[in-house]
This record gives C-alpha cells, structure tokens and sequence, in this order.
C-alpha cells in the first residue's frame, strides 16, 4: 500500500515505532518502515544486537545515531536474536536505500508468538500512518510553501 509517497507492504506487521515485522516459521524480520528511514535520513552508526541475546517485548534492542540524533529500536517482540544484517555495520546508509530489502536490522526468535497480536497490519497501521504524515507536513509546512 502506497501513502503519500511512502510504501507499506501489504505482506508486513508494523509497529507504531516505524518498525516492520515480517514473520516466517517462529521467527520474525525486522526493519524500519520507508516513513521510519525518511524520519532518520543520514543514519551513520547502528549498535546491532548480538546472535543470542534474549530481549522481552519493549526492551531496548538497539540504538542508532544520525546526523542529529541518537535514538534507539525497542524490541517488537520477546525472544532471541538470531541473526543481524552484517552489512549495516560499515554500511548503515543501506537502511535509507532500501529499507523493506537489504537494508533489515535483525532476525528474532519468537518467545512467546502471541505477542504478534500487539502488531498492526497494514489496514491498522495505515490511518496511524495517514496521521502521521499529515502532522509532519503540517508542521513543516513552511517548507513547502
């Protein structure tokens, strides 16, 4: 699904943090959304997770620094990690290019799977999405003016 000029696969669960899930076989992909990667244009450093670590749903997983800011990724769900995108270490611009592909932060074994529950599917997460977007433009309205 399109909103504005921000792609949400219709194949995805989202959080309300920009993050995507995609879950396959007891464990579930992780990524920011294309709207989440636009909020962090220029990330320059993400602190990746590492293979084996147990997070519950909430807990701190990661944190990343931009040009303006460093901000963190809580974890979407309770588990452990099992795999992180290697890449991202001395290339963390791949996020921004392709978010929903090459750019994916890690892979997390689900602890407990009805945790999914409290992630949206697209047709939840699109009016939260539509909002959104509609604030930021308000807000920054001056600059398109």
């Amino acid at each position: 699904m399109k909103i504005e000029e921000f792609e949400f696969p219709d194949d995805l669960l989202y959080t309300k943090e920009h993050l995507w899930v995609k879950i396959e076989d007891g464990k579930a992909r992780v990524g920011f959304t294309d709207l989440g990667q636009a909020f962090y244009k220029g990330i320059m450093h993400i602190d990746l997770p590492s293979v084996g670590e147990k997070f519950r749903l909430g807990d701190e997983i990661s944190t990343f620094e931009t040009i303006k800011s460093v901000s963190k990724i809580n974890s979407p769900l309770s588990g452990k990690i099992t795999r992180i995108n290697e890449n991202l270490k001395d290339n963390p611009e791949i996020i921004n290019e392709d978010p929903y592909g090459k750019g994916w932060l890690f892979e997390i074994k689900m602890e407990s799977p009805e945790e999914k529950e409290q992630l949206m599917g697209i047709e939840k997460a699109a009016p939260l999405f539509k909002e959104i977007i509609k604030r930021e433009k308000e807000r920054y309205a001056y600059l398109y003016e």
